[in-house]
């Protein structure tokens, strides 16, 4: 199954679809759903939501089967979901604050947590993506003047790493937890190697592939498939 977001013939508002390419049909999981990402699980999606009447932007869970969709997130200010983490307990998003701008906050799903910031500064903070393993986040930052890599421990905190050079955007890990993939400039795929642990580490970003690559929002547009494509 294929999540989509857009507008049927006759709309003008996006809508949240489920796609199943083998029968050629798409289905309506939610009215005015916009960016979605899926629970590890795949059981679920995890979807923004914004209504014309609605100030803000809301994230709900959607259960793929069939279901009520279960509000997870109530924010005044547009907010995108991100990343799960593998246990399904964690969910990363970003918050687009008119007074810091887009800030990592990371809301828990299994148990219920209150969303709390992660990362919140007067820099730019975007595509937060957990590692296989949930010991990792990678998210992007402005801090050093330029968007950049940097990844840093999860859940404990602790400094963060600039694991890129020469620009980063939508990040994301190898399915071995071993790397982490993003794009440079306008079309260039990197991996840059990360060693985890006490003390963290990262290789020299080496580039894998041309593949252009565009986007309007702060979270990503591509994952890694098992056997390692994209």
């Amino acid at each position: 199954m294929i999540a989509v977001s857009g507008k049927g013939p006759d709309d003008t508002m996006n809508h949240l679809f489920l796609v199943d390419p083998r029968r050629a049909t798409a289905t309506v999981l939610l009215r005015e759903g916009t960016f979605a990402i899926w629970t590890p699980d795949g059981r679920r999606l995890i979807t923004a939501f914004q209504s014309g009447g609605v100030q803000g932007q809301h994230l709900y869970s959607v259960p793929v089967a069939g279901g009520e969709p279960e509000r997870i997130l109530e924010s005044k200010y547009p907010s995108w979901p991100s990343s799960v983490s593998r246990d399904g307990r964690f969910l990363a998003y970003v918050e687009s604050n008119p007074t810091s701008g887009n800030d990592v906050w990371v809301l828990g799903l299994n148990p219920a947590v209150a969303p709390r910031p992660l990362v919140k500064t007067s820099a730019n903070e975007a595509y937060p993506t957990f590692s296989p393993d949930g010991r990792l986040i990678a998210f992007t930052s402005t801090e050093s003047g330029r968007q950049e890599a940097y990844v840093q421990p999860f859940p404990r905190g602790g400094r963060h790493v600039q694991v890129s050079r020469g620009g980063a955007r939508n990040l994301s890990w190898a399915r071995d937890g071993k790397s982490l993939v993003f794009v440079s400039g306008p079309s260039k795929l990197m991996a840059v190697a990360i060693e985890g642990g006490p003390s963290l580490r990262a290789g020299e970003p080496r580039v894998l592939a041309d593949i252009p690559l565009s986007g309007t929002t702060p979270v990503g547009s591509f994952d890694m498939t098992k056997d390692g494509g994209f």
